[in-house]
């Protein structure tokens, strides 16, 4: 699955890249996994075998034209004859990632207890941006479990400054103690 995820992905990145488009081929992307996530009742019949594959495609004629990307309608209909809808998912997140790459830019989460102040936002955005000399596109989702303080996870790495992580570390500790 994960070949098929990459193999796709790239497939639509150097449509992107052709066209100089990158940016609205993102956006197109966004806006199929969240039909998809909104609507699965679409997504079902998308990949359905009991639908003739001209009524899909006709389907995403219809739900597509607005979006004014041919070459991205036509890689969704690739994806639909080739009967490769159902890994669209992976492939979305795969083709972003890539994406991201190329523009040199990276997510990232950042969670609270509450939202973060506009102004604390973009001092994190910032400097996270230029601790790894990449463009951070920072999200903010609240966690009530934390206690307090942030938590930030930024591709792999995770930097826990919460009070729920430091008493996890302080247990840790305490445990190690024991044991020793």
């Amino acid at each position: 699955m994960a070949d098929v995820a990459i193999t796709y992905a790239q497939a639509l990145l150097n449509i992107a890249i052709e066209e100089n488009d990158i940016d609205r081929y993102l956006a197109a992307n966004d806006l199929m996994l969240h039909l998809f996530e909104e609507q699965p009742e679409l997504y079902a019949l998308l990949t359905s075998e009991f639908i003739s594959k001209s009524d899909r495609l006709g389907l995403v004629d219809k739900f597509l034209t607005s979006i004014n990307l041919p070459n991205y309608v036509n890689f969704i209909k690739v994806l639909i004859d080739r009967k490769r809808l159902s890994s669209f998912i992976p492939i979305a997140f795969e083709f972003k990632r890539l994406a991201h790459t190329v523009q040199n830019k990276v997510e990232a989460i950042v969670y609270s207890t509450t939202p973060l102040q506009e102004e604390k936002f973009q001092q994190l955005q910032l400097t996270l941006s230029k601790k790894h000399g990449k463009t951070v596109l920072l999200r903010n989702e609240i966690d009530e479990q934390l206690l307090g303080g942030i938590k930030v996870v930024i591709g792999d790495e995770v930097y826990d400054g919460s009070i729920s992580g430091k008493l996890q570390q302080l247990q840790a500790k305490l445990h190690q103690g024991k044991a020793e």
